[in-house]
């Protein structure tokens, strides 16, 4: 008895070659079944279907930083020729203040307002938008095109065209600055459009 226990413990343990040969070794997959693991299949056209997803997200990615350039150059440049703006756009307006009559009183008193109101708010505007620009910060681009619209514009258009006494810098200074903010509405519009595209691809996020 002890011996037939011991043999059958063998039997147990090392199957004899007559049982390996009964397991199912035709199919592979009922082989790793019945060995209690799993072998993944491979599908191709997932792994096409992988790769073009891959490559919409690198042009939604290339397209979204080709739209960032222009807005970033804008606003770069536009740092410069604020501050000659406001060199000379305030000189001529305490030159006018000072030297010139002016008969409307109401643009008497709006005119140095409207350039102190028009260059503190330029630096917040400038500010935000670079911001904006480099971190993809909606909040920041909201308010940078907000601002280009109100009061930038229309203390441009005041300083430019609807003020008493107009020179030529009046003029010339407020007609380029006019197009600049318009020109970078439209690029700040561009890019939110670009960003809400762009917010479901996490290969933005990675490389920023």
């Amino acid at each position: 008895p002890r011996c037939s226990i011991s043999g059958a413990a063998a039997l147990s343990i090392n199957p004899s070659p007559l049982f390996k040969s009964s397991l199912p070794t035709n199919n592979a997959s009922e082989l790793n079944l019945s060995l209690g693991t799993m072998i993944p299949a491979t599908d191709d056209s997932t792994k096409i279907d992988t790769d073009a997803d891959a490559e919409k997200r690198m042009f939604r990615l290339y397209n979204h930083r080709n739209k960032k350039i222009p807005l970033a150059i804008s606003i770069h440049l536009n740092f410069i020729f604020s501050l000659i703006y406001a060199a000379i756009v305030g000189a001529l307006s305490f030159a006018k203040r000072r030297d010139f009559e002016l008969t409307n009183s109401l643009n008497s008193s709006l005119l140095l307002p409207a350039h102190w109101t028009w260059l503190l708010v330029e630096a917040a505007r400038l500010f935000a938008g670079q911001r904006g620009v480099l971190l993809d910060k909606v909040p920041e681009l909201v308010v940078f095109l907000l601002l280009s619209l109100f009061p930038q514009a229309v203390a441009t258009i005041y300083l430019g065209f609807l003020q008493e006494t107009i020179l030529v810098w009046d003029r010339c200074l407020n007609s380029t600055m006019l197009l600049v903010i318009l020109v970078e509405a439209v690029l700040t519009c561009r890019l939110l459009r670009s960003i809400s595209s762009t917010k479901e691809t996490p290969a933005l996020d990675r490389n920023k």
